[in-house]
């Protein structure tokens, strides 16, 4: 559903003359369950940021299309389905590269590697960036890092031209993901210390208005391609794009975004504990990393938890917090600099991570595979199948089927029935 919302834009503006009432999505069969209704007009509800990302990997496979001649020119047909996932794992390894450029400057490089390791491999951004690309979660990993590897550039250097590609790469945020402007905290507050660090950045900014004011016009133009889609599309500048959902900002679901065995980030995500305690250590060393990354930390958190959906609907894992080990990296290179830096300690971390990496692997098999329910699981369903390869017997399919907690996604938008216990 998701990934069919950010990817038709591609095939609207390429291929179908602007075509943003996605008329001919019913002559491909392809589901329409992305579009909306508003008086009368439909409109695609999902932002256009991965569209744009995306779309040099699609043009180039359209020019292959026309070409070669052995694919029909379409938007839908092979070629360009093999682009988008090219493309998903083009940005998640240049997110991976910036992370290092920027890790690199305050860690080892034993350190940076472990770090990087546990990312790609430990994490759901490696089901995301292979299995379903089409979602936004990899690309908004990838301008995470990117926009952190220019902040650091920038409060060292404070070049203009730095600070201004800084605004793009925060105004794509904006249109990959709304909520991810959360972020900002990030840039803002990088190597902030303390109140007398914070004045001294804050006199900075100050002193740069013009530069300050021609970045706001950048973001904000990057913005504006958001409100055009949305004026083609119904008439309007302005629109609510999820008609009927939103946010429960006084019900969050802090506990169950991070443990549930529905989606619960550490459930499926274990190796992300590092990244607490990492945020521990960085208190007790007062750490430059402190003040930004704990406020973003738990600001995001607070953010996802009070969605309607707080687990996101279908997915593997806790997909709204991929892009936010970008920023998590830190504490987990943190961690892993204070406890390899003892023999025993090191040993026995040393033979845990590749069972947890092992256990990241299995997981996402099993989500392939339909044996980890894409948004029903409950904690008798988890263990019934924990371990279990495809093909998975009947007898256990049958106990996980009989333990499901189905979501009831009209109560949730009212924020009643998953505002209560859940199994």
């Amino acid at each position: 559903m998701d990934s069919g919302g950010y990817f038709n834009y591609l095939p609207a503006t390429f291929i179908y003359g602007g075509d943003y009432q996605f008329q001919y999505i019913d002559k491909h069969r392809f589901p329409s369950n992305f579009l909306s209704k508003r008086d009368s007009k439909v409109y695609n509800k999902y932002s256009i940021g991965v569209a744009i990302l995306l779309s040099p990997f699609y043009v180039t496979a359209h020019c292959f299309n026309v070409l070669n001649g052995n694919f029909p020119p379409d938007g839908f047909s092979q070629p360009y389905q093999h682009a988008v996932l090219l493309g998903a794992l083009f940005y998640a390894v240049l997110g991976l590269y910036f992370l290092r450029n920027v890790l690199i400057c305050y860690f080892s490089d034993g350190i940076t590697a472990l770090t990087l390791i546990i990312i790609a491999f430990g994490s759901n951004l490696l089901y995301y960036s292979t299995y379903e690309g089409g979602m936004s979660h990899v690309y908004s990993f990838f301008l995470f890092s990117f926009a952190i590897y220019l902040a650091d550039s920038y409060w060292k250097t404070e070049r203009k031209l730095i600070f201004l590609l800084l605004s793009a790469i925060i105004g794509l945020i904006a249109l990959v993901r709304i909520p991810n402007l959360v972020f900002m905290i990030i840039p803002l507050l990088w190597n902030v210390r303390s109140k007398e660090d914070f004045k001294i950045r804050f006199q900075s900014i100050n002193k740069q208005k013009a530069t300050v004011l021609l970045g706001f016009l950048i973001f904000s133009a990057l913005v504006f391609l958001q409100l055009y889609a949305y004026r083609v599309q119904v008439g309007s500048w302005f629109t609510s794009p999820y008609q009927g959902e939103g946010f429960f900002w006084d019900q969050p679901m802090m506990g169950r975004v991070l443990f549930s065995y529905r989606k619960g980030w550490l459930v499926y995500t274990p190796l992300m504990f590092i990244s607490i305690l990492g945020i521990c250590w960085m208190i007790k060393k007062r750490s430059q990393f402190t003040i930004p990354i704990i406020a973003f930390f738990l600001i995001n958190l607070y953010v996802v938890s009070c969605w309607w959906n707080w687990w996101y609907g279908g997915g593997f894992g806790m997909r709204a917090l991929v892009e936010s080990m970008a920023v998590m990296s830190f504490p987990i290179a943190l961690f892993l600099e204070s406890i390899l830096s003892h023999k025993m300690v090191s040993y026995i971390f040393t033979g845990i991570l590749p069972l947890l990496i092992c256990y990241n692997f299995i997981t996402m098999h099993q989500y392939k595979h339909g044996i980890i329910h894409y948004d029903s699981m409950s904690k008798a369903s988890y263990w019934a199948i924990f371990g279990t390869l495809h093909p998975a017997a009947d007898a256990t399919m049958l106990i996980r089927n009989n333990n499901l907690s189905i979501p009831n996604f009209d109560s949730a938008k009212e924020g009643k029935a998953e505002r209560r216990k859940i199994r």
